[in-house]
């Protein structure tokens, strides 16, 4: 058996659901590797803002205790990070500016400072996760009319095809946020909903391609069944000389990365 592998399950939360989320899917976690030759050390980050629902740090800290017993769970509070951005200042590594731009909270900032907790607690490998995505995949059959609920080994399938990547992404099912579902009528016709889509439309979201979700499932898009059977794995093409993703199930493998950096 080879080194530890180390990894680490990153949340940027407001929300006390992840609490939730960790709790149901604990033991599968731990169980992804159970018949593999490689020895895994998992750390949960929860970046927890306590501004965003007006909640109290008391709401975040409902894991159960056996959770504690395999894994190691990291909280990151505000004064953590203010604390973090002070130390930076102060060793001259970042300016004050700087220092505010790159970390806090938000999704970009929160992300951005999971990755420096994940690189200075010496992780391989950095998972972003939802918190209120669940590892399951929703299969919806046609012809039945029926979802097939399908448990997805989320870890060890970034872990298997990370080996000849920089990062992996995940898929996702379920509602589109922050898309309200709306029943047309009188008052909201298409037209007015048209309006809205294209007022908060941008790269990903846009009138054609929410119209046919709506349409065919009402906003809600389920798993394609070769996917969730380990199938329709691919590499993304560049598109103008990059590559094009926006997706929170993420994951980094820190290698590609840890040379470069010169702020730890």
């Amino acid at each position: 058996m080879g080194k530890t592998v180390r990894f680490g399950l990153g949340f940027v939360t407001g929300r006390p659901n992840v609490c939730k989320v960790i709790n149901n899917t604990y033991e599968q976690l731990i169980n992804q590797f159970k018949d593999t030759d490689h020895e895994v050390e998992l750390t949960i980050f929860i970046l927890f803002d306590l501004q965003y629902q007006y909640t109290t740090r008391v709401d975040f800290y409902g894991l159960m205790p056996k959770v504690y017993k395999d894994i190691n769970i990291k909280y990151i509070t505000p004064e953590n990070i203010e604390e973090m951005k002070k130390r930076l200042i102060g060793r001259g590594k970042l300016t004050k500016e700087e220092a505010n731009l790159f970390f806090g909270h938000g999704h970009a900032k929160g992300r951005n400072t999971l990755m420096y907790y994940a690189l200075i607690r010496q992780m391989d490998y950095l998972l972003f996760w939802d918190d209120d995505e669940y590892p399951v995949a929703c299969i919806k059959n046609e012809d039945a009319k029926e979802i097939t609920w399908k448990e997805q080994d989320n870890i060890s399938e970034h872990f298997k095809y990370i080996q000849d990547a920089d990062v992996t992404i995940g898929y996702h099912c379920g509602y589109i946020s922050p898309i309200p579902y709306v029943e047309l009528n009188e008052d909201v016709d298409e037209k007015l909903f048209k309006d809205y889509i294209e007022a908060i439309s941008n790269d990903i979201i846009s009138w054609d391609s929410i119209r046919n979700k709506f349409v065919k499932d009402n906003g809600i898009t389920y798993a394609d069944e070769k996917i969730a059977n380990g199938e329709g794995v691919y590499e993304i093409q560049k598109n103008n000389g990059a590559k094009w993703v926006s997706r929170l199930n993420f994951m980094l493998k820190f290698k590609s990365y840890r040379k470069n950096t010169s702020i730890l």
